[in-house]
């Protein structure tokens, strides 16, 4: 059950305790079991190792985007922040049904960009450039089909006003496993968000790599592998990556579900960003040029996946 794989394993310090002692004698960990770092209360390690999880298949290893040209990569994501910082008003639109409006104050892009220049020396994350979230300004219907460290699950459609998930319809077990949770922890508090609940849309990411796939395997693998398997795919160029909630419901356990939509177009008030899933600035001459550098730029610069997504591009 992928919301079971992403409520049970993604965000839950389940690794026992002597595991974590034992590396309070490590300089570099490398979690081989799906864990996630920035999203998963870890005890703290006195000697401050490297902590990193390998989201990678057998496959992925070898696949283009381990020797992609960083010089691309960053050129890219400079092009794309240009269409997005600081705009005040965009549209979100997606094939599967999102129609979502987001009015954003200078505010909201302040702690966004203040969060990331101090962690990466610039305004955004390389590869996953974000939109100011949780936010009162963002209105309006999501839909998914996707959990992005879990896999396929029935079609969700979630109705946001003022940054806040307010009604769930469809999904299945997952719909099922939201609407309880949010009943159930209405009143926690969660770290930067603007008030109780672990209902708000808490991140919204445009992911910039056009050679990013997601493993054919996923259907023959479990556990770890599985969740590899799928979720590497979200990093591709025109893809959303959003979650929803960040409520710590115990020492070791923080609640957050992160879903992708993969035929998304994106307009701010400075221009469309994304069109029906592809990236715009894969097509900017400028990008081109530099890309040219390093090859074919008809190559390094088309998607090397496009996923079948039901009652869009599939049965």
């Amino acid at each position: 059950d992928p919301g079971e794989l992403v409520d049970s394993t993604f965000s839950n310090a389940w690794y026992p305790k002597w595991v974590w002692e034992a590396a309070n004698e490590a300089d570099v960990i490398l979690l081989t079991a799906f864990l996630k770092p920035p999203h998963t209360p870890l005890p703290e390690l006195h000697n401050k190792p490297v902590l990193d999880n390998l989201e990678l298949t057998a496959d992925l290893m070898i696949s283009e985007h381990q020797n992609y040209p960083v010089e691309v990569r960053d050129f890219i994501d400079g092009v794309v922040w240009e269409k997005i910082g600081n705009s005040k008003k965009i549209r979100w639109t997606d094939l599967e049904g999102t129609d979502l409006e987001l009015n954003l104050t200078e505010q909201d892009w302040k702690k966004l960009i203040d969060r990331f220049v101090k962690r990466t020396g610039i305004p955004y994350q390389h590869g996953h450039l974000q939109l100011p979230a949780p936010s009162a300004g963002i209105n309006g219907i999501y839909v998914t089909s996707s959990l992005t460290f879990g896999g396929p699950i029935t079609r969700a459609t979630l109705t946001i006003e003022k940054g806040k998930i307010v009604k769930i319809e469809g999904g299945g077990a997952y719909g099922e496993r939201l609407n309880e949770s949010f009943k159930k922890y209405a009143a926690l508090a969660s770290p930067g968000c603007p008030g109780p609940g672990i209902n708000w849309l808490t991140t919204i990411g445009i992911c910039t790599n056009p050679r990013i796939r997601r493993s054919p395997f996923y259907d023959e693998l479990s556990g770890s592998a599985r969740v590899a398997a799928w979720t590497f795919g979200h990093r591709r160029a025109g893809i959303i990556h959003s979650s929803v909630g960040e409520g710590y419901i115990s020492d070791t356990h923080k609640l957050i579900r992160h879903m992708d939509t993969y035929f998304n177009t994106l307009v701010t008030d400075k221009g469309t960003v994304i069109e029906n899933g592809h990236l715009l600035a894969l097509d900017d001459p400028a990008v081109r040029k530099v890309a040219l550098k390093y090859g074919d730029p008809d190559k390094l610069l088309t998607e090397a996946w496009i996923p079948a997504v039901s009652g869009v591009n599939a049965p």
